[in-house]
């Protein structure tokens, strides 16, 4: 059974994106069974005929999905149509960086006891970020942050809340398939399933396996690893497997935007 590459395309990004994963793909395509799967979210049956073109000489699925709903909702959307295993999904603004990518997502996945790995982690708490951010805020401002974080309780953990993110994750089908799902029709319920009390990495978890990140020299690390791991949000970030819009912002920081980038994922400065 080939291993599924799923990539979303979304029309409103327009082409560049879409381009840039797969320039980055043909780079370092992998050497295994495979199929690329492209998720066109928001086009007409049909509509993506001239961007198909560009991979006709891959072996690729092209599934067509409403644009309701964010990125785990074209995930699910993909996983239920498809019968590949395992699944590696990347989001519309990935960029493939590393040439073992494929081989070592697959090969940390294939660990009996690993359930999910990403190319990113963070230890990021939604509630602690907005109670921090009352602190230095002062009059409506403070309230209004403090009552956000209130709010935000029942969805999220306190820190440190480990989690794989979403950009780029390597998963079994039927565990991803068995994950409990929610309406992800916002963007809050969107990071909800990424680090909230139910994430993808706490139910993979719940079932008594790891949840990793594996760096582009083949180290699996654990979340006590990934504050200095040079992957997300840490050192130079040369490590990572898979380059995104989030690594891109941090690396492009300031030195004050980025201490507090680092600062919101490990609680630690730069």
């Amino acid at each position: 059974m080939p291993i599924g590459v799923v990539h979303l395309v979304r029309r409103v990004n327009g082409l560049e994106p879409y381009r840039t994963f797969i320039r980055s793909l043909r780079a370092a395509l992998p050497m295994d069974d495979w199929r690329l799967v492209l998720v066109f979210k928001g086009f007409a049956e049909g509509e993506a005929t001239d961007w198909l073109a560009e991979v006709a000489d891959l072996p690729v699925n092209a599934l067509y999905i409403s644009d309701g709903g964010l990125d785990v909702s074209a995930y699910f959307a993909a996983a239920k149509q498809i019968d590949f295993e395992p699944l590696v999904f990347f989001n519309s603004f990935s960029k493939i960086i590393a040439p073992r990518w494929f081989e070592l997502l697959t090969r940390t996945l294939a660990d009996p006891g690993v359930g999910l790995v990403g190319a990113t982690g963070s230890l990021e708490s939604f509630v602690r970020n907005h109670v921090e951010y009352a602190r230095s805020a002062h009059g409506i401002a403070k309230a209004k942050y403090l009552a956000i974080s209130v709010a935000l309780r029942p969805l999220f953990p306190p820190f440190p809340n480990p989690h794989v993110r979403t950009n780029a994750f390597a998963i079994r089908r039927e565990h991803f398939l068995a994950t409990q799902k929610f309406p992800v029709g916002n963007k809050l319920m969107a990071w909800f399933y990424e680090s909230g009390w139910l994430s993808l990495t706490r139910q993979i978890k719940a079932r008594g396996l790891r949840a990793v990140i594996v760096d582009r020299d083949g180290a699996v690390l654990g979340p006590e690893e990934w504050p200095n791991a040079s992957v997300f949000r840490s050192g130079a970030q040369d490590k990572v497997l898979v380059d995104d819009n989030r690594l891109r912002e941090y690396a492009n920081a300031t030195p004050e935007r980025k201490a507090m980038l680092r600062w919101l994922a490990f609680g630690q400065r730069v």
